[in-house]
């Protein structure tokens, strides 16, 4: 057998497993609960979500009719040693620049998983209830948006956070057909305490 032609069959090999392995998962995940997904739900889900997770805002009777945006500072200690903030950033529409000026961008994984986790959180960020505070702060949705935030600003700003501060910004568009303007609405997370996931 030649070198070649065993490198090819390796590589045929790995992406059957690979695919193989997507699928089961992929179907796992769809069931209805039982036995064999209950006992595994941990390590489904940890797969599944957020990238494949899958939802049907796009079809009536209920499309998208907002436009949701991720905003977020962080703090940081300064050479003097004193804290200091860093200016609000759009998170979100930076990812959308980066997607619009280059349609490969490996961002684009990002953006997905960041949309998800806005469409998931939303819910929970309308409790005024303070004691749900500590949940929304536990929120897998909240890591995942936490974790984009700070890898992007660190980043881009060249600063170790201590903890952050994220704002949902939320545009309705009036309805389709008809005239009027878009209405803003805000909603703050409650503060997060990075230094004190570590």
């Amino acid at each position: 057998m030649k070198k070649n032609e065993k490198k090819y069959n390796i590589l045929v090999f790995m992406l059957s497993l690979i695919i193989i392995l997507h699928t089961i998962m992929m179907v796992m995940y769809n069931l209805p609960l039982n036995p064999v997904n209950f006992k595994h739900e941990k390590l489904i889900s940890s797969y599944m979500n957020p990238l494949f997770t899958q939802n049907w805002q796009l079809f009536a009777p209920d499309p998208v009719s907002t436009n949701n945006n991720i905003i977020c500072r962080g703090t940081f200690t300064n050479n003097k040693g004193q804290k200091e903030y860093t200016e609000w950033i759009d998170i979100t529409e930076s990812y959308n620049l980066d997607i619009k000026n280059n349609l490969f961008s490996p961002n684009r994984l990002m953006k997905t998983a960041l949309s998800g986790a806005v469409f998931e959180i939303q819910p929970y960020l309308k409790s005024t209830d303070k004691k749900k505070h500590k949940q929304i702060v536990e929120n897998e949705y909240t890591q995942i948006i936490s974790n984009i935030a700070v890898e992007k600003i660190e980043k881009s700003k060249k600063v170790k956070l201590e903890s952050l501060d994220i704002k949902l910004s939320i545009e309705s568009f009036p309805e389709y057909g008809k005239n009027g303007k878009s209405k803003y609405n805000v909603m703050e997370f409650p503060h997060i305490n990075i230094l004190s996931k570590g």
